[in-house]
């Protein structure tokens, strides 16, 4: 949680940080991922930060919080850390229901409970919902 300073106050601003990291650990390629509904009421257009990775496969949290929803929504994944416990996926939206969207940037993050089964979604990302529709998370 970030916390902004403004006219109106501190905001909480929820983020998550992902990054590159060269061969002593240190970030070389930081991403921030974060909306701005919170700072300004407004949603924006986030460009990709990454390619689309066409072999990249959905872990099993992935799979099942995607089955939960069942919105209609679809990503490029780009890239994905998994260590058993927390599972971070970057991806780009490209549709929402029925509208289809220019590739937006994002990040979602899960954590499993110790069955291994989903206990948290946390998603990063600016995409409106289509007309008519509850965003995700």
């Amino acid at each position: 949680m970030l916390h902004v300073a403004g006219q109106g106050g501190r905001t909480e601003l929820p983020m998550a940080l992902a990054a590159d990291l060269d061969p002593h650990a240190r970030m070389t390629e930081p991403r921030i991922y974060f909306s701005r509904w919170p700072l300004s009421g407004m949603r924006g257009v986030r460009p990709p930060l990454l390619q689309p990775d066409p072999e990249l496969q959905e872990p099993d949290v992935v799979a099942e919080h995607r089955r939960a929803l069942a919105t209609g929504i679809q990503l490029e994944h780009c890239t994905l850390i998994d260590d058993g416990r927390v599972c971070a996926l970057e991806y780009n939206i490209v549709r929402r229901g029925e509208q289809y969207l220019p590739p937006q940037a994002g990040v979602a993050v899960y954590v499993r409970d110790p069955s291994g089964k989903l206990a948290t979604a946390r998603l990063y990302d600016d995409a409106d919902p289509p007309l008519g529709q509850l965003p995700a998370l």
